[in-house]
């Protein structure tokens, strides 16, 4: 078999995979921690970072094939259509003046946006295809 220098090769694929999945029990335990740890607490948020971090260096992740990315076009459509709603209800939540949501703060929204990222990843991996 040739050698080709921007292949990925089914260890790759593996390895990137792997970091993603850590970012789901990570993203789960986030948003546990927001909601049910003491607000006075001041201590680092590790599951946090994890959930942040699997999602931020994908835009520097250069090298996936066809089939990491449409998993991660998947995911990402969701997480998009998760923060389009936390945004409409911002919206509607001003203009009516209600506090029905006022526990949600940009913490914890972005916090659900990265859950409903990794949560929709995956499903589409359990699920065995990409396609919506």
């Amino acid at each position: 078999m040739p050698y080709r220098p921007g292949r990925v090769s089914s260890d790759d694929r593996t390895r990137y995979f792997t970091t993603l999945w850590i970012g789901l029990p990570a993203s789960l335990l986030n948003v546990c921690w927001l909601i049910f740890a003491p607000q006075d607490t001041m201590a680092p948020n590790l599951f946090g970072v994890f959930a942040a971090a699997s999602i931020a260096f994908l835009p520097f992740a250069y090298s996936h094939d066809e089939f990491i990315q449409a998993h991660l076009w998947t995911a990402s459509r969701w997480a998009l259509g998760a923060a389009g709603l936390l945004m409409m209800l911002g919206v509607f939540l001003v203009l009516r003046t209600l506090e029905l949501l006022a526990a949600i703060d940009v913490t914890l929204g972005l916090s659900l946006v990265a859950l409903v990222f990794h949560v929709a990843l995956a499903a589409s991996r359990w699920r065995g295809g990409a396609n919506p």
